[in-house]
């Protein structure tokens, strides 16, 4: 942030980049403006652990791609949405077809890095303003798990989007563009009197699977909404973000 001479930028970590937000947080309070943690904790717990270690032990084993990714999918996704033939093989090709593949041995230091982690020390010292995000459905984080991590963040504001699971911002894209802007408007203002023009300063990936959003399910999440999704987007886009996930 310094280097690109950003003052101060709203962060938002999912998952593993919310270990990463939340100790950019508290360690160095005064370059982040709101902070948003999605799906995340101070840890990734030994259940969570479990299914990571096994994970990274098919991948180094050259277990088939599309087996894999079905095994991820499986712990990141609702069963609904994996029921819809649709978005599950829109989402299993922009996985297959994704054009910066994570190695297996990448994956294994994630995965390490993960399970070493322990921010139950940085939670006590976060002080901006912040927004911790639950699918209800998520049975890496669970939502009454997020719920019991955000009481420990000093103010923090909490919210469960309904009908998601790990991957929130996938499959309720627009629910969660919604719910969260509503809630860090309460916190600071609208962001449209905070900040003249978008700036994406920054995206942190995990597995190439959990982010970007396929256009097939986007395009349905933008019919479902209609123009006030586009507007809250519109709305969201005028200020400075750091994405980490």
């Amino acid at each position: 942030l310094r280097h690109l001479g950003v003052e101060r930028a709203s962060v938002l970590g999912h998952s593993m980049g919310g270990f990463v937000a939340q100790r950019l947080a508290a360690r160095h309070p005064g370059l982040v403006d709101r902070l948003v943690l999605v799906a995340t904790g101070t840890g990734a717990g030994a259940r969570n652990a479990a299914t990571f270690e096994e994970m990274a032990e098919k991948l180094d084993a050259g277990e088939d791609a599309e087996r894999w990714f079905r095994r991820l999918f499986d712990a990141i996704f609702t069963r609904r949405f994996l029921d819809d033939p649709a978005k599950a093989e829109a989402v299993m090709a922009w996985a297959l077809n994704y054009p910066w593949p994570q190695s297996a041995r990448a994956f294994r230091r994630q995965v390490d890095a993960v399970i070493a982690y322990d921010g139950s020390a940085d939670v006590g010292a976060i002080t901006v303003p912040t927004l911790v995000v639950a699918g209800r459905e998520d049975i890496l984080y669970p939502a009454e798990e997020c719920e019991a991590f955000a009481r420990r963040i000093p103010g923090a504001a909490f919210t469960v989007i309904e009908g998601a699971a790990h991957a929130v911002h996938t499959e309720q894209p627009g629910a969660f563009v919604e719910e969260g802007g509503h809630v860090l408007d309460a916190a600071l203002g609208p962001v449209e009197a905070r900040a003249a023009d978008l700036q994406v300063i920054g995206v942190v990936e995990g597995p190439a699977v959990i982010s970007p959003l396929p256009r097939e399910i986007e395009a349905e999440d933008q019919r479902r909404h209609g123009a006030h999704h586009g507007e809250r987007h519109q709305s969201m886009s005028n200020e400075r973000v750091v994405s980490s996930q």
